[in-house]
């Protein structure tokens, strides 16, 4: 047995290593990037406490609170992108990118008119490639395109697909199923939990091959991703993962590219806000007419700005990840 001048001199160096770490970690700690961990968590775990302990309040606020961080968080971290192309190729013009922008959103706002269903599919496959490319930016994964879309497609599918029992409705809507589809209702429980499954092993094995499993921090935030989007139902895990992991995450990247303070970045966003809400407004009294639901209308809304959106922050991802 050590003596207890050893055991002292033992102790003290054990402190003085602890004390080390702190002092290297701590920063790392209080980095953007960790602050954005925190809220993310912090944010999901109290949604998933507001489920479980009052569901009446989730019922009467899930949809506006989806709303207020769709049209904040959301929309301001896509409302600098022509700051991101102008960081891309300097000599961008306001002007011609504007009209380039909102053509795309006017083009995939007349598909969801014509075909809903083709629109939804073109959307899935934007929202996939997006995902991906941000998570395993944030990751620092430097994985080929085809590891980006695959994982892509499995977290879009594990947030959307693994709640079929929440979305059923918006299928119903949109023309995919139908109310009177006696097998979706016998089976819908084994449907969803075999589209988790999948989810799972997709994410799984892209994760695996991109070298996941080399961060523990990351393995970490990947499994808390998953754990909170699906302890919570299909809005509130939206809502968590879009505003609160991938928004406020794109947000600190482009403020950290462009090199501008938070201050500077609010002001340069502001006009392009302001548009956005006003064709956001646009929009809604336009699908009125078609007498689709507001959720649908907000799905509608999302999915025409994710392409131009995604084809503008590709350039800024791939420097990060690379980098």
């Amino acid at each position: 047995m050590a003596n207890p001048p050893f055991r002292t001199i033992v102790l003290f160096k054990q402190f003085e290593m602890y004390f080390k770490v702190m002092l290297i970690y701590m920063p790392i700690f209080f980095s953007a990037k960790a602050a954005v961990n925190l809220s993310f968590v912090g944010i999901g775990i109290l949604m998933i406490g507001i489920h479980y302990l009052a569901p009446e309040f989730e019922v009467l606020y899930s949809y506006p609170i989806l709303f207020g961080v769709v049209i904040s968080l959301g929309l301001i971290h896509g409302c600098l992108d022509f700051e991101v192309a102008k960081r891309t190729n300097p000599q961008s013009k306001l002007l011609p990118f504007l009209i380039k922008y909102i053509a795309q959103i006017l083009v995939l706002s007349l598909v969801w008119l014509v075909s809903p269903q083709l629109a939804l599919l073109i959307f899935l496959a934007c929202t996939a490639w997006h995902f991906g490319e941000t998570d395993l930016s944030l990751f620092k994964l430097k994985a080929n395109p085809l590891i980006i879309w695959v994982y892509g497609i499995g977290i879009t599918t594990w947030l959307l697909g693994a709640h079929l029992d929440d979305n059923l409705q918006y299928l119903y809507d949109l023309g995919f199923a139908s109310p009177s589809n006696r097998f979706l209702k016998t089976h819908l429980h084994k449907i969803t939990i075999g589209i988790r499954l999948i989810a799972l092993i997709v994410i799984g094995f892209t994760t695996y091959f991109a070298g996941l499993y080399k961060s523990k921090s990351n393995l970490a935030l990947l499994v808390g991703i998953l754990l909170i989007t699906y302890l919570l139902p299909i809005l509130s895990a939206f809502t968590v993962y879009f505003g609160f992991w991938h928004s406020l995450h794109t947000l600190r990247l482009i403020k950290s590219d462009i090199k501008i303070t938070t201050k500077v970045l609010m002001i340069k966003a502001a006009p392009y806000l302001l548009i956005s809400i006003g064709m956001t407004v646009v929009m809604i009294l336009v699908f009125a007419l078609f007498k689709l639901g507001s959720e649908t209308v907000l799905l509608v809304f999302i999915s025409s700005l994710t392409l131009p959106h995604a084809t503008t922050m590709h350039h800024l991802l791939s420097r990060y990840r690379l980098n």
